[in-house]
């Protein structure tokens, strides 16, 4: 464990507030999103088997960022199906 703002381990309180931390690798939330995003895309191409994109995957453009990856628009079809 390291220590930082005077505190040893994963809880620290300092001025009356508890706060809560971890080393820059063994954070929770990227992961965590990753994991999302794999089941809402899973669960999307299950649910929808005939999504393909409208254009080429070389025509896709991207958000110029340092800091999240994104594109800018992600143009898809697929069929609607009526029960």
């Amino acid at each position: 464990m390291v220590e930082r703002d005077g505190c040893m381990g994963e809880v620290c309180r300092k001025n009356s507030l508890i706060t809560l931390y971890a080393e820059p690798d063994n954070t929770l939330g990227a992961p965590l999103a990753r994991l999302e995003a794999e089941i809402a895309i899973n669960t999307l191409l299950r649910r929808i088997p005939d999504l393909h994109l409208r254009v080429a995957a070389d025509a896709l453009r991207w958000r110029p960022s340092m800091f999240l990856r994104g594109l800018k628009s992600l143009p898809v079809s697929f069929s609607v199906v009526v029960d």
